[in-house]
C-alpha cells in the first residue's frame, strides 16, 4: 500500500460566494441557475429535495421558496476559486495541487508529512509541533499527535501509534484541520477527505459534507475492500453512466439503462467486484468498444478495488486556454444579433482573462487593469459555431 497521504478539498461551493457576497442569503434555500438549470444549490435548498442539475420548474415545485442568484457569469466565483487555490498552494512544498473543477483540489502532503513524522518526539507526542517550513522552524502550529483531527472512517479504538501509515494520516488530519481554519477565514465553509490515494480521498470526503473532514483509516487491504463494496457504482470517480449502466445490466442480467440523465443506481461496488464472473478480462470484453480508453477492464477492476495510482498533479500559473462558450434558443443569423451576441461573449471573455491572467498577489490588489501585472499573454482566438441538433425522437416527431 503506497502510504502517501492525499488531501482531497477542501470543497467550497459556489453558492456559498452568493451567501459572502449577500449574508442575508445564508439561511435561505438558495440556487445559482445557468440557463433552464441548477447549477448548484446551497444545503438549505438540498434538504427540500433540490439537486444540481435539476431544471428550474422542478427546483421551484419542490421548494417554492427557492432564491435563484445569477450564474451565468462565473467571474466572482472563478476570482473566489484562483485566491483559495493560491492559499492552498503556498502551503505545499511539492506544487502538487491540482484543481478538479472551481471548488475541489487534490493536494499530495506527502514530503511535508514524512518530514514533520521525523520530527516527532515519542516521549511528548500531545505536545506536538507541525512545521509549515523547512527554514523557518517558528511558521507551524501546535497539535496533539496522539489523535486524529476531525471525523476518522474505519477507526477501530486503537491507537496504532507505531503504525508509519496510521501516523502519516494522523499528521495529514491536523494539516488538513490548518488549512480549512486558513479558508473559513476568508469567510468560506469547506469539507475534506484524506486518505492514501485521489480515488479514495474524493470518496470519504462526502462522509461528513458540509463542514467537516474525514480521515479515511484503512492500514490493511480488506479495510479498503470493506469501504469501496457500499458505495453505489455511480459514485466512483471515473466509473460514469455508460460503465454503470452496462455493468448494472450484467450483474442483474437485465437490459442497461439507457436514461443518461438518471442518477439512480442500485448496484454497488461489493456487487460488481464479487461477481463469480467479474474479472480484468470480462470488464474489458463489456466495456471495450469504439472510444474505449485501452486497459479499460484493468482500470475499473482497479477502481473497484480502491486502487488508483493516478498521481496528483502540480497546479499551473495560467491556464492552458481559456474558453467561453454560450448556447442560444433560437437562431441568430441576423448580423445586428451576430454583433450583438459576439459583443456579449467577447465581454465575459475578458472578464474571464482579468480573473485567471491577472497577478492578484498583495502588491497588485489595488491595482487597475492598465497597471496589474499580466501573467501571460494570448496570441490565438479560435472562434467555433456548432448547429443545434434536437434528440432524434424530437427530429422524427417534427
Amino acid at each position: 500500500m503506497d502510504p502517501r497521504p492525499i488531501k482531497k478539498a477542501p470543497r467550497r461551493r459556489n453558492d456559498r460566494c452568493v451567501e459572502n457576497r449577500q449574508p442575508s442569503l445564508k439561511t435561505l434555500p438558495l440556487g445559482i441557475k445557468q440557463k433552464g438549470i441548477l447549477a448548484t444549490c446551497n444545503y438549505a435548498a438540498r434538504r427540500h429535495g433540490v439537486k444540481k442539475l435539476m431544471p428550474i420548474a422542478e427546483a421551484k415545485r419542490l421548494c417554492p421558496d427557492l432564491v435563484l442568484a445569477d450564474g451565468e457569469d462565473l467571474s466572482p466565483f472563478r476570482d473566489v476559486s484562483k485566491r483559495l487555490y493560491a492559499l492552498l498552494r503556498s502551503h505545499s512544498w511539492n506544487a502538487k495541487v491540482e484543481r478538479l473543477g472551481l471548488d475541489e483540489v487534490f493536494m499530495d502532503v506527502t514530503d511535508i508529512v514524512s518530514y514533520n513524522v521525523e520530527l516527532l518526539n515519542q516521549n511528548a507526542l500531545p505536545q506536538s509541533y507541525f512545521c509549515l517550513s523547512r527554514t523557518d522552524p517558528e511558521v507551524g502550529f501546535e497539535y496533539d499527535a496522539t489523535s486524529f483531527s476531525g471525523c476518522v472512517h474505519g477507526e477501530d479504538g486503537v491507537q496504532h501509534l507505531e503504525n508509519v501509515l496510521y501516523m502519516r494520516l494522523l499528521l495529514a488530519s491536523h494539516l488538513a484541520q490548518h488549512l480549512r481554519l486558513k479558508i473559513e477565514d476568508e469567510g468560506y465553509t469547506t469539507a475534506c477527505g484524506i486518505a492514501t490515494n485521489k480515488l479514495l480521498a474524493k470518496l470519504v470526503s462526502d462522509k461528513n459534507k458540509p463542514r467537516n473532514q474525514t480521515t479515511l483509516l484503512a492500514l490493511h487491504e480488506e479495510d479498503i475492500l470493506s469501504f469501496m463494496d457500499g458505495h453505489p457504482l455511480r459514485k466512483v470517480p471515473g466509473i460514469g453512466f455508460k460503465t454503470t449502466s452496462i455493468l448494472e445490466g450484467f450483474i442483474l442480467n437485465q437490459e442497461p439503462d439507457t436514461d443518461m440523465y438518471s442518477m439512480e443506481c442500485s448496484t454497488t461496488v461489493g456487487q460488481a467486484r464479487t461477481h463469480p464472473s467479474m474479472s480484468p478480462a470480462t470488464l474489458e470484453r463489456l466495456l471495450s468498444g469504439p472510444g474505449a480508453e485501452k486497459g479499460v477492464g484493468s482500470k475499473v477492476w482497479s477502481l473497484l478495488h480502491g486502487a488508483d495510482e493516478t498521481d496528483v498533479k502540480p497546479g499551473r500559473d495560467v491556464p492552458a486556454q481559456i474558453s467561453i462558450e454560450d448556447t442560444y434558443k433560437g437562431d441568430v443569423t441576423q448580423p445586428h444579433e451576430i454583433r450583438r451576441e459576439l459583443l456579449a461573449i467577447t465581454a465575459s471573455l475578458l472578464r474571464r482573462m482579468h480573473v485567471d491572467l491577472l497577478d492578484d498577489t498583495p502588491a497588485n490588489t489595488m491595482a487597475t487593469t492598465t497597471s496589474a501585472k499580466w501573467l501571460a499573454h494570448p496570441k490565438t482566438l479560435r472562434l467555433s459555431t456548432r448547429p443545434y441538433l434536437p434528440p432524434t425522437s424530437e427530429r422524427h416527431n417534427n
